[in-house]
């Protein structure tokens, strides 16, 4: 029988955290809160406070040095106080919340990607001792990673016995996850045979990685009384394709969006520019050079807006920087931060699409497609940065809107989300110049080309039209 889960969709600034609080302090029933930051654990506890419901932010930072310890003894206590925790200690499966009523504030992807890459001896053959066991699994093109001995010794003793492991800690995340019963590992198939060859024959071949994908199950939630998420596009979220076949999504009854049901109120001041007609990853900037491709951009934006502040986020790979100072750098995944709504302007420079075997394991899985997974996993992070800003700001004084994004798909779909009619421009860096796809005779590209060459010929055209029209409704 499928676990149930409530959810409650609505937009980013739409009032769900105050529709949660004031059900909350009439529900006089065990509750806890999950957020994914600090900064937004202590944001409620604040809130919390302001209408009288008393709460409590187990974490670190406020003297909490095992935070799982800490909720059981909060539970088992029978305090009457809101549990206010991170999101990874509301993965755990934990009998003491037994009763307790779960708000999860955000979606979290259920999914977690490990990569393996040992260069040291000791440490490949130690890799090999931990994921030499596997079985077929039920995904075609994808085995699962099962229990060994090392895995139970590195989960029950850590990994200090052996110093030479110290710098390994990823290992032990990955243990954890092979020996919940609340986890599914799975790995591509061949590349584990490949990867577990080139350890074994001793071959220091540079491509020797093993992407390793742990997939977390509903049984996770299982002790809870109810559960319930929080987020925006709900439907377009990782959490619901992972999970759409195992558990009936429900809307909670009670807790909602109060402020607009969508951005009409901002749509018309809102302005997209897109770097580039073509899809772009990290290994295509990387062939200009990342740190040289932001300072191109940065140049090109202070040329055509002037020193305004605004938003940026870069990736995340290195310690990358951006050369203006009126700036706030904001993270790839951005979700809890609140303090930024006086900003108009936003360029995302982070390419996060989708890898190939990404593609294949969540179709496998999940069934989804790879269009599907770009919208999970690029668009909604793009998304969820550019309404950091004063998009959110709903009554305020009407200001234009400059969002950068840095493809034309992105931002066809983003202008589409917040309801912009405006085509999106294109803003010229020449530093991407080398890297921009030249025109290939239609009979000369594969399949797949030709479908991706009209999709951009589509594109384009639509562009146009709606440039043509915009021209005559506003001479």
């Amino acid at each position: 029988m499928k676990p149930t889960i409530y959810y409650a969709d609505a937009l980013p600034g739409a009032g769900k955290t105050h529709s949660l609080h004031r059900y909350l302090k009439t529900l006089n029933e065990p509750a806890i809160i999950a957020t994914p930051t600090n900064l937004l654990s202590f944001e409620q506890h604040h809130d919390l406070a302001a209408i009288g419901v008393k709460s409590k932010v187990i974490s670190q930072e406020t003297g909490h040095g095992n935070c799982t310890q800490s909720l059981v003894k909060h539970c088992e206590e029978k305090r009457d106080s809101i549990a206010i925790i991170n999101h990874n200690v509301a993965k755990l499966a934990l009998e003491a919340t037994a009763g307790h009523h779960l708000f999860i504030d955000e979606f979290f992807s259920p999914v977690e990607k490990f990569v393996l890459k040992e260069k040291v001896k000791t440490a490949r053959e130690f890799v090999v001792s931990i994921i030499k066991k596997s079985r077929t699994s039920q995904y075609e093109g994808f085995i699962e990673l099962v229990l060994t001995e090392a895995v139970e010794d590195i989960v029950e003793n850590g990994m200090s016995h052996d110093s030479s492991f110290q710098a390994l800690p990823h290992l032990r995340e990955i243990a954890k996850r092979i020996s919940s019963e609340d986890y599914l590992v799975l790995v591509s198939k061949a590349e584990y045979q490949n990867f577990v060859a080139n350890i074994e024959e001793n071959n220091d071949e540079e491509d020797g990685i093993l992407n390793i994908y742990a997939w977390l199950q509903p049984s996770a939630l299982r002790h809870n009384k109810t559960t319930t998420f929080m987020g925006a596009n709900f439907f377009q979220s990782k959490l619901y394709h992972a999970w759409k076949d195992r558990v009936n999504f429900v809307p909670h009854p009670s807790i909602k969006g109060e402020r607009y049901d969508d951005f009409s109120h901002k749509a018309a001041n809102i302005t997209f520019r897109h770097l580039l007609d073509q899809d772009v990853s990290m290994s295509g900037l990387e062939k200009v050079g990342y740190q040289k491709f932001a300072d191109a951009t940065a140049g090109v934006f202070l040329a055509e807006y002037g020193a305004v502040d605004h938003l940026v986020t870069l990736s995340a790979k290195s310690s990358f920087t951006w050369p203006l100072n009126n700036s706030e750098m904001v993270p790839p995944n951005p979700v809890g931060l609140n303090a930024f709504m006086d900003r108009h302007v936003c360029l995302h420079l982070a390419p996060l699409n989708p890898s190939k075997l990404d593609e294949r394991i969540w179709n496998a899985v999940t069934g989804i497609s790879k269009e599907e997974l770009h919208i999970a996993q690029s668009c909604e992070m793009v998304f969820q940065m550019l309404t950091r800003s004063s998009v959110r700001d709903h009554g305020s004084k009407p200001q234009e809107l400059v969002f950068i994004v840095l493809d034309l798909r992105t931002a066809n779909y983003l202008r589409n989300l917040f309801g912009v009619t405006k085509p999106s421009t294109r803003m010229e860096v020449k530093a991407l110049n080398p890297i921009i796809r030249t025109r290939t005779k239609r009979k000369d590209m594969t399949p797949e080309e030709r479908k991706q060459d009209q999709r951009e010929r589509t594109q384009r055209s639509r562009a146009k039209k709606a440039a043509a029209a915009e021209q005559v409704a506003h001479p």
